[in-house]
């Protein structure tokens, strides 16, 4: 006899499952629900919008007020 395929679960795991932010991240981000792949655009576009990458390396960032308060 073959053996048994284990089946996913399905529904919602890891990046895609909706978490609770934390109120100072929610300042950010805007709102108060959202997977953890939508929390990362979402600072990656607050920083940029703030003009907050260190312009000789990109991938660094300089913390505003804001930002020192989720880091």
């Amino acid at each position: 006899s073959a053996p048994s395929k284990k089946t996913k679960k399905k529904g919602l795991t890891g990046l895609q499952k909706p978490c609770q932010l934390s109120d100072v991240l929610e300042a950010i981000v805007g709102i108060p629900q959202a997977p953890r792949s939508q929390v990362v655009k979402s600072l990656w576009a607050y920083i940029r919008e703030h003009n907050l990458q260190v312009p000789e390396d990109k991938r660094k960032i300089k913390c505003d007020e804001a930002l020192k308060k989720v880091f």
